[in-house]
């Protein structure tokens, strides 16, 4: 019984940290869940990455710090690469760069819960 309790939960628990991601993805950019949902998706290091290209960041980002980062706890990250962002963002525990770019409280909560844990205990999704 404990077996199947557990094969069960591991099953499930990328598709409700998959939906709670989203819902608070949804939220934060004014978008329907429905919307969240049905756009592609990849799981990256207990992070679910949600590719919403037509979206523009919410009017705060451009004085956010970090640029590709808006909000300080939780963060919605647009991810971004050499030729500029990629159309993915994610939902961070913490802005890396709040409040200074290296060394600051966001740092550290983003380093221990999105870095370690996203990628050991919380593989399969950050709740």
């Amino acid at each position: 019984m404990q077996s199947w309790l557990t094969d069960e939960a591991a099953r499930f628990a990328a598709l409700n940290a998959e939906l709670s991601q989203a819902e608070r993805v949804a939220t934060l950019l004014g978008l329907s869940l429905e919307s969240v949902l049905a756009a592609p998706s990849d799981l990256h290091g207990g992070h679910w990455n949600f590719y919403l290209p037509g979206v523009a960041h919410p009017s705060d980002c451009a004085a956010a710090i970090g640029g590709d980062r808006c909000g300080t706890f939780p963060s919605l990250h647009f991810t971004a690469d050499q030729n500029g962002v990629t159309g993915f963002v994610h939902l961070d525990s913490a802005n890396a760069n709040f409040p200074l770019p290296l060394f600051g409280i966001g740092d550290f909560v983003h380093l221990a819960v999105d870095d370690i844990l996203g990628n050991t205990i919380y593989a399969s999704g950050i709740p």
